[in-house]
């Protein structure tokens, strides 16, 4: 995997593709502060942080499925396959998001009636911080870069990464609230990952709920008999 990551980041570089190169760092970085929090957890008995740490793991897995499907979309010269390709990607995606938010808003109903008393230290609460802030930069930085485009799977590349961002805001609250000797800490942090939760699943279901847009490949057919029958036969193609 991860030589495949490192071939992928050195062609984004080499050819120019920010998307391709943003995205392949997103995945080296994701994976090593992955392993820094998992190692945090055990080290510190604490099963919240850990199973956290195992949603950063699979959402770190998606985006590689994802970049991996973004390059096999760049091979096609097709317009109109490609974005066929790109449409049945995104929609896959949507479907995991919202199997993947349903989970974590259940392990984060079992943590405000369980609870995790453990008390963090400060180098550790600041580390969860500065790895918090560094997805929020990663984030931010790929949605200003690829503003103008309208490919579906960069769109789903983009909401994985706000996903990954906003929950890492969890545990990070958790173990600051901890070092601060704050009862409440893992009330509030399963409270805030429950809020985040329901809002990934909304945004799930809508890109699941998402219609094959017409607009979008109008300007490759040009004729209005031609979109209707390529709509046509797309729909047929699925249900056969």
């Amino acid at each position: 995997m991860f030589e495949r990551v490192l071939t992928d980041l050195k062609r984004g570089l080499l050819h120019r593709d920010p998307t391709i190169a943003l995205v392949s760092f997103s995945v080296i970085c994701n994976f090593l502060m992955t392993v820094c929090k998992i190692m945090f957890g055990i080290y510190l008995g604490s099963g919240w942080l850990i199973t956290n740490s195992i949603y950063f793991l699979a959402l770190g897995l998606m985006r590689f499925y994802v970049l991996r499907r973004y390059i096999a979309a760049k091979s096609l010269d097709d317009y109109e396959e490609k974005y066929s390709f790109g449409y049945e990607v995104h929609k896959l995606g949507g479907n995991l998001i919202v199997l993947l938010a349903m989970t974590y808003l259940l392990c984060c109903f079992h943590m405000y009636f369980v609870g995790d008393a453990i008390t963090v230290g400060g180098k550790l609460v600041y580390c969860l911080i500065v790895f918090t802030l560094i997805k929020f930069v990663i984030s931010i930085y790929g949605m200003v870069i690829t503003r103008h485009r309208e490919n579906l799977i960069v769109r789903l590349l983009k909401v994985l990464g706000i996903i990954d961002a906003f929950i890492s805001i969890v545990p990070t609250t958790y173990a600051f609230l901890s070092m601060m000797n704050n009862g409440y800490s893992a009330d509030v942090s399963s409270g805030i990952g429950m809020i985040i939760s329901m809002g990934v699943v909304i945004s799930g279901i809508v890109m699941v709920k998402r219609k094959y847009a017409y607009d979008s490949v109008a300007h490759l057919i040009g004729d209005d008999k031609l979109i209707r029958d390529y709509i046509n036969k797309f729909f047929s193609s699925r249900h056969s």
